[in-house]
C-alpha cells in the first residue's frame, strides 16, 4: 500500500522544495534541512485534492453497503462514504430499479444492498493512497506537484507537471494483459 508520506516525499523532492522534507513530520527519511509547515500542509492538500480527482474522473473507488430503506429512500449522508454514483442496488441477490437525486436516491422499500464509487477521505501522513498500488506513488505525486504549482503560481512548471500526471495516469489505465496479433498468410 502506497503511503502519503511517500507520495509527498516524491512531490517535494520533484519540485525541489527540500524544506518540506525537513520537517518534524518528514524526519524519519530526512534530516539537518530548514523546515516549512505551510508549505507541506499545502502539498498535503494537494495530494488530497489528486486523490479526489482520480476517484472521481480516472479511477473509481467501489464499495457497497447494506442498508434499510424503510421508504424507498437512501439519503447520502447516511452511507459511510462520500458517494460518487450509485452503480448497482439489489435486494434478495436481485437487481432493483433506482433513480439517483441530488439528496436522495429511490429505490425499493426494505433491506438493500448498494454498490457505489466514493471519494476518498482526506488522510494524514500516516494514511493510505487508497488505490491499492494501482495507480502509482509517482502518478499522484505528479499531480500534487501539478497543484501546488499552480497554487504558487508557477503556471508554466503547472502544465508541464499536469502533462505527465495526465499521461502517466492514462499508461496506468491501459489494458495490460497479453496481446495476440493473427498470424499473417502469405500467398
Amino acid at each position: 500500500m502506497t503511503k502519503i508520506k511517500e507520495i509527498v516525499t516524491l512531490a517535494a523532492f520533484y519540485l525541489q522544495e527540500e524544506e518540506i522534507l525537513g520537517l518534524p513530520q518528514m524526519q524519519d527519511d530526512f534530516q539537518g534541512v530548514p523546515t516549512d509547515d505551510e508549505a507541506l500542509d499545502k502539498l498535503l492538500r494537494c495530494v488530497n485534492l489528486v486523490r479526489s480527482e482520480i476517484a472521481s474522473d480516472y479511477y473509481p473507488l467501489l464499495t457497497s453497503e447494506n442498508i434499510n430503506c424503510i421508504d424507498g429512500r437512501v439519503d447520502p449522508v447516511s452511507l459511510q462514504k462520500r458517494i460518487i454514483d450509485v452503480k448497482r442496488i439489489t435486494q434478495n441477490g436481485k437487481a432493483v430499479q433506482f433513480k439517483v437525486y441530488p439528496d436522495t436516491v429511490k429505490t425499493a422499500a426494505g433491506e438493500v444492498e448498494i454498490e457505489y464509487s466514493y471519494l476518498p477521505e482526506d488522510e494524514g501522513l500516516d494514511g493510505d493512497a487508497g488505490f491499492s498500488d494501482k495507480i502509482a506513488a509517482r502518478v499522484i505525486a505528479y499531480g500534487a506537484a501539478a497543484e501546488y504549482c499552480l497554487i504558487t503560481g508557477l503556471f508554466e512548471e503547472a502544465v508541464i507537471w499536469e502533462k505527465r500526471f495526465k499521461d502517466s495516469l492514462f499508461v496506468s489505465q491501459r489494458k495490460k494483459s497479453e496481446i495476440r496479433v493473427k498470424p499473417r498468410k502469405w500467398l
